[in-house]
């Protein structure tokens, strides 16, 4: 019974994941901000990185467009009334400064249901967006959302990896986040 529990589950997750091209071509969010229930929107942020760190070493990054992004589809909702709906799976990508792929993939199913929340929720306001990298054999990236809600400091992690193939020194290394989300009545 577990088993078929696990399928099926797994079977929902992938049924509604959309794969999103990683899209390298500019520094700047893109979000469509069309309030018709019945177009799905894309809305993408790419952040820009440069760093030298030793064997070790741990480095905190801000993601300004990253929380552009999540601060704007939250306004969306605050500014309307109206619920934004996130559907497939969010992706996040690291790209080379040539736009060549590094590590990719989907946000956690945690990530994805709690994002989903605080975009619908009045009284969050969004602190920051953080990615923690520490250089290892392997490199380990994180990447945090910082938010308040009624006073109390919250965070909710949108994504974890940890890979060989980003190097300990780049520059303008490319952070991508996007997702797919249409806006209802609540």
């Amino acid at each position: 019974m577990m088993k078929l529990l696990t399928l099926f589950g797994s079977a929902l997750a992938f049924s509604g994941a959309s794969i999103n091209p990683l899209l390298t071509t500019h520094n700047v969010t893109n979000t469509n901000h069309s309030l018709n229930a019945t177009q799905d929107d894309f809305a993408e942020s790419i952040d820009k990185i440069s760093y030298s760190l030793s064997p070790g070493e741990t480095q905190d990054f801000s993601l300004p467009n990253l929380l552009n992004l999540i601060q704007d589809l939250n306004n969306i909702h605050k500014e309307t009334g109206k619920k934004v709906n996130l559907y497939g799976i969010p992706t996040w990508g690291v790209n080379n400064a040539e736009g060549l792929p590094l590590a990719f993939g989907y946000i956690s199913s945690i990530a994805f249901t709690n994002l989903g929340m605080l975009l619908n929720a009045d009284e969050v306001v969004f602190q920051e967006t953080s990615l923690l990298f520490t250089a290892r054999d392997n490199r380990d990236l994180q990447a945090v959302l910082h938010y308040q809600v009624c006073g109390l400091y919250q965070q909710v992690e949108l994504f974890k990896v940890t890979t060989p193939n980003i190097p300990i020194e780049q520059e303008n290394l490319q952070i991508s986040f996007s997702l797919s989300y249409f806006v209802s009545e609540k």
